[in-house]
C-alpha cells in the first residue's frame, strides 16, 4: 500500500519559510475578531485560531502538541497574543472546551465531521474508479478530493489505506469471478495444465513461460519458439470467445 507521501493527503510542513507562514498561517482581522467573540481569555483565543488555521490548511484537526512551535509562534504574534506556558496547554487539553472549539471551527468553515455518510462517499468514489485504476494511491487521492469537494473533514490516513485495500480486494474478486464464469470446462482444464508439474523436475509449463531470455543461441531460440507455441495454444483454448 502507498505511504502517505505517495498521496495528496495533507501534512504539516516542519521546514516552513517565512512566505509559507505568512500565506498559510496568518490569521485575518475578521478571524481574529471572530475568535475573540467565541472565547474567554487569550489562551482560548490562541487555541481557536491555531485550530482554525491548521484545519484550513489540512482539512482535519490535529493535536496542538503535534503542531510545530514556529506555527504557533507566528499565529500568536500575528494576533498579538501571548504564548502560554506548557502547563497551560496541558490544562486546556483536558477540558471540554476543545470540543466546543472543534464545533466552532466546523461552523465557521462550513465543513462536516467525518461520519457514516462520509465513509460511504469515500467507498463509492473508490469503487467507481477501481475498474480503471489499479494504483491504491489513485483510489485514495480520488476519495480525498471528493470528501473535500463535499465539505467533509478528512479522517486519519489509515482509514483511506484500509478502504483502498478493501475496494481493491472486492474489485479483483469481481474480475476473477467474471473471467471464471465465462470459461468452459475445456478452457479450465487447459489452465490447470499450465500449473501441473513434471514428476522428475517439479517444473510446470507456467515456469517455462516465465523463464528469462537466454543468450542468442539456437537452443535458446528453440525454447522461445516452444514457449510461443504454448502461449498460442493456451490463448486459443483458454480465452472466452
Amino acid at each position: 500500500m502507498p505511504s502517505i507521501q505517495d498521496t495528496i493527503y495533507p501534512r504539516i510542513k516542519h521546514n516552513l519559510s517565512t512566505e509559507d507562514l505568512r500565506s498559510v498561517y496568518t490569521p485575518t482581522r475578521s478571524e481574529i475578531e471572530w475568535t475573540s467573540l467565541k472565547t474567554k481569555g487569550t489562551l482560548q483565543q490562541l487555541v481557536l485560531l491555531i485550530l482554525l488555521k491548521t484545519v484550513q490548511n489540512l482539512g482535519f484537526f490535529t493535536r496542538i502538541s503535534d503542531i510545530p512551535p514556529i506555527i504557533i509562534k507566528h499565529i500568536a504574534q500575528s494576533a498579538q497574543l501571548p504564548i502560554p506556558i506548557e502547563t497551560e496547554w496541558e490544562a486546556y487539553s483536558k477540558t471540554r472546551t476543545i470540543k466546543r472549539h472543534y464545533q466552532f471551527v466546523r461552523q465557521y468553515l462550513k465543513i462536516q465531521q467525518f461520519d457514516h455518510n462520509a465513509r460511504q462517499i469515500m467507498l463509492d468514489t473508490m469503487k467507481h474508479i477501481a475498474g480503471s485504476k489499479d494504483d491504491p494511491a489513485d483510489l485514495i487521492n480520488a476519495a480525498i478530493e471528493e470528501l473535500i469537494h463535499q465539505r467533509y473533514e478528512l479522517p486519519v490516513y489509515n482509514t483511506f489505506k484500509e478502504a483502498a485495500n478493501e475496494i481493491r480486494h472486492k474489485s479483483y474478486r469481481f474480475i476473477y469471478e467474471q473471467v471464471y464464469e465465462s470459461l468452459q470446462e475445456q478452457q479450465l482444464q487447459q489452465i490447470d495444465y499450465l500449473f501441473q508439474t513434471e514428476p522428475d523436475t517439479f517444473y510446470s509449463p507456467w515456469n517455462r513461460l516465465k523463464e528469462d531470455a537466454k543468450p542468442c543461441l539456437l537452443v535458446s531460440f528453440k525454447r522461445v519458439n516452444s514457449a510461443l507455441r504454448l502461449v498460442n495454444t493456451s490463448k486459443n483454448t483458454c480465452l472466452p470467445s
